[in-house]
């Protein structure tokens, strides 16, 4: 779970996406929006929201099979973030 907008993009959730975990994000986390996989869900900063989809979370994924395939996909959503940035 990363709630956190104000961090920006976080590493540790394009991580656990790429490795198949489920992730619940806030919708403006950069990594949320450019993460468009079936083990990522987003929800708005309120209490039954949270709950909601803690109690339902998103079901795993299955992980990317290199990790030449992690690098290549986290430099293009850095790319594509400082594109959207400038």
């Amino acid at each position: 779970m990363h709630l956190g907008h104000p961090e920006g993009f976080s590493l540790a959730l394009f991580e656990a996406a790429t490795l198949g975990a489920p992730v619940i994000t806030h919708p403006r986390v950069p990594a949320a929006t450019l993460l468009k996989t079936p083990n990522t869900l987003t929800v708005e900063l309120h209490p039954t929201s949270i709950a909601r989809a803690l109690l339902r979370p998103p079901p795993p994924a299955k992980p990317l099979k290199k990790p030449a395939e992690f690098a290549h996909i986290y430099l293009a959503l850095y790319h594509k973030i400082s594109e959207k940035l400038k």
